[in-house]
């Protein structure tokens, strides 16, 4: 998916795959912000855009208290899902950057888990028909 970010352009603001804001959700502009699929930021050292709607509520709470003078950093808490059929796939955390990944079948016959890790921690889970391991995951990261 692509944001469409005309307005944003036109306006002057800087566009990397998104319309890049700072930790407070500020864009080049001081006086505009964005929040949400369009807003691209840095975490863990990389520009990175969510597509999901828990990111967009978050995000967007987290804006509205800096455009209000809190000025703290947002910390995205990554989690997702995607109803396909039959098939619920749920993912907890980022798994960029993974040096191993365990796959694990769930208690239920069409259920998989599979945890990634990085240097030996935790960094992301994807369940598919597990929302049992999922919950689990989202609370072991912190999510």
């Amino acid at each position: 998916m692509r944001p469409n970010t005309e307005l944003a352009e036109a306006a002057g603001l800087k566009i990397d795959g998104g319309i890049v804001v700072d930790k407070s959700g500020c864009t080049t502009d001081p006086n505009i912000w964005a929040a949400g699929d369009c807003a691209s930021f840095i975490h863990n050292g990389e520009m990175i855009r969510l597509e999901s709607v828990p990111h967009a509520i978050d995000q967007a709470e987290h804006v509205a208290r800096n455009i209000l003078g809190e000025a703290t950093p947002y910390c995205p808490r990554p989690w997702f899902w995607s109803d396909q059929y039959q098939t619920k796939l749920q993912i907890a955390g980022f798994n960029r950057g993974y040096e191993r990944a365990e796959p694990l079948a769930s208690a239920n016959e069409s259920g998989l888990k599979v945890s990634y890790f990085k240097e030996n921690l935790l960094i992301a889970v994807d369940c598919i028909n597990d929302a049992r391991g999922f919950m689990m995951a989202k609370r072991e990261l912190g999510l």
